[in-house]
């Protein structure tokens, strides 16, 4: 994980000199050229009239988690928060030729779970498909904040129940611990300036990830995260 975390951080910290170019004269909003939207002039924007390659990005996303696992059973009580990592690869594609409403996916990495005092630790660590519609709204031609919402699927790939008073361990998705899948609501809001792009976003998990049929359990988890778009 560390390999992968040097790597990425290489490779944004390559892209952030591209950040100071606008996107009208790279290919990142489109096509250059100029219309009026919003009562902004700006650079031809990927749902122009064209609606073809130029309509679609690629990002690269990295940041931190803030998680907790909700319960009303005992068994489950008293879990807080706990913070984790987040990274992946998304993109999207316009869905309409005369408004900035974005369709978008990708791949994370993503740790959740929670701990309860210094007794337990719930360490889930998922890989995570979102599927989003954003809508771009405008600040200035560079500028612009997208609010988004959708649906995501995850299963999990790791990580490890930890008990400190007897010094135990079990996988966090054995027959002891959580089921693999979890499904929920994603809703937040991004800001995009330029290439560069920041994000804040909260998961509501749907599914109960609790192996007891007895016993309710739904992952949340907050998300802040910067990255760049091309």
């Amino acid at each position: 994980m560390k390999k992968i975390l040097t790597l990425l951080l290489v490779v944004l910290c390559g892209a952030a000199p591209l950040s100071a170019q606008p996107r009208g004269a790279m290919g990142g909003y489109g096509r250059p050229g100029s219309y009026r939207y919003g009562g902004y002039e700006r650079p031809h924007g990927r749902y122009d009239r064209s609606f073809g390659m130029e309509d679609m990005y690629f990002g690269l996303r990295a940041g931190m988690t803030v998680a907790s696992i909700h319960s009303q059973s005992s068994e489950m009580g008293g879990v807080s928060s706990a913070s984790g990592i987040f990274l992946g690869l998304s993109g999207g594609r316009a869905v309409l030729p005369f408004a900035p409403l974005y369709i978008e996916s990708g791949l994370f990495y993503t740790e959740k779970g929670g701990r309860r005092g210094s007794e337990m630790t719930y360490d889930l660590n998922y890989l995570e498909v979102p599927v989003m519609m954003r809508y771009k709204l405008f600040l200035t031609p560079a500028v612009a904040i997208q609010p988004f919402g959708g649906v995501y699927l995850a299963c999990g790939v790791g990580g490890q129940i930890r008990n400190y008073q007897t010094r135990t361990s079990v996988p966090s998705f054995s027959q002891t611990g959580f089921n693999r899948f979890d499904t929920g609501v994603k809703l937040g809001c991004s800001l995009n300036l330029a290439i560069l792009h920041l994000e804040a976003a909260y998961d509501i998990g749907m599914a109960n990830i609790s192996r007891d049929d007895f016993v309710q359990a739904h992952n949340g988890c907050f998300y802040l995260s910067f990255g760049f778009s091309f």
